[in-house]
């Protein structure tokens, strides 16, 4: 099944973590993929240490997708080609009998299809191929019509009041 937690509300990761949590209670094997972020988000940390936990996150952080210059995307885009090549790894590693293998999240991966960072057609061949054998949970900002066709799941988390619009960074331990 493919799970989608989408808007501009906070929170999309926070629910794809507790998920994964969840999962692994359940027995489950886990693989954390995140997108577009430095690989430092404090739940990382904890996800690391937790056995039945893959983290994925690229080794280079190109920057915020609106900053790139072309040469940076083409980079980026390489990049996340083979990260989609370690996912499909991972889950020729997890293969087992029964009815559900795992769960795979895939945080922000939203806005990198959005930005052009993420072929759409990638994303699609890899949920008819194992959704139905991996749950599958995507995060970020607007899913796509061919993404939202293939979700059984569409939770759409809206801001109503947000500190950043008071100028408030982003704080460890809350948003990062």
């Amino acid at each position: 099944m493919v799970q989608i937690y989408c808007g501009n509300g906070k929170g999309k990761t926070t629910a794809a973590v507790g998920a994964a949590v969840r999962g692994c209670g359940a027995g489950f094997s886990v693989l954390f993929v995140q997108f577009l972020k430095d690989g430092s988000s404090s739940e990382l940390h904890i996800l690391r240490d937790l056995k039945e936990v893959t983290v994925l996150v690229p080794e280079e952080f190109y920057g915020f997708s609106s900053q790139l210059g072309e040469e940076e995307k083409k980079a980026l885009t390489a990049c996340y080609k083979e990260v989609f090549n370690r996912i499909d790894g991972w889950i020729a590693d997890n293969s087992a009998d029964g009815e559900l293998k795992g769960i795979i999240v895939l945080d922000e991966l939203l806005h990198a299809v959005n930005a052009g960072l993420v072929e759409e057609a990638q994303v699609t061949e890899l949920l008819d191929a194992y959704s139905s054998e991996y749950e599958f949970i995507i995060t970020g900002y607007y899913p796509t019509a061919a993404l939202v066709k293939r979700a059984d799941y569409i939770s759409n988390i809206t801001a109503e009041k947000h500190p950043y619009a008071l100028g408030v960074k982003a704080r460890k331990g809350i948003e990062l």
